[in-house]
């Protein structure tokens, strides 16, 4: 199998509760052949990554309530080899915090996402 191709494998958990975004993230994804799950906020990524092995987690920075570091943070806990990338539709993080990982400027393009997932996985 070539690197694209594992890549391309990848199992990537999109943690987003916008009910539009998380959706539409979930199909450019799958449309590029990765398995992915969507989790509407930090309980329910918690609960997919005890499931099953993401090699990605797409965050959102801001998660209604919920810091996206945070949930982050926790994910990483529970399986420490999972990468992160967050991604924000804001200029400047929530809470003042640079994000710990690279950030994917909202809105973005098909192109864009899978580059950066690319980028990721490739660490």
């Amino acid at each position: 199998m070539t690197d694209d191709a594992k890549a391309r494998a990848a199992r990537v958990l999109v943690v987003e509760d916008d009910a539009v975004v998380g959706p539409l993230i979930v199909r450019m994804l799958e449309s590029e052949g990765y398995t992915a799950t969507l989790a509407s906020d930090g309980d329910a990524a918690r609960a997919a990554i005890q499931l099953a092995h993401y090699d990605l987690a797409l965050a959102d920075i801001v998660l209604g309530p919920q810091d996206g570091h945070e949930i982050a943070e926790s994910l990483v806990a529970i399986q420490p080899d999972v990468r992160v990338v967050f991604m924000s539709g804001y200029g400047v993080p929530r809470f003042g915090a640079e994000p710990n990982g690279p950030v994917l400027s909202k809105p973005f393009e098909a192109g864009e996402l899978v580059d950066r997932v690319e980028r990721a996985l490739a660490n």
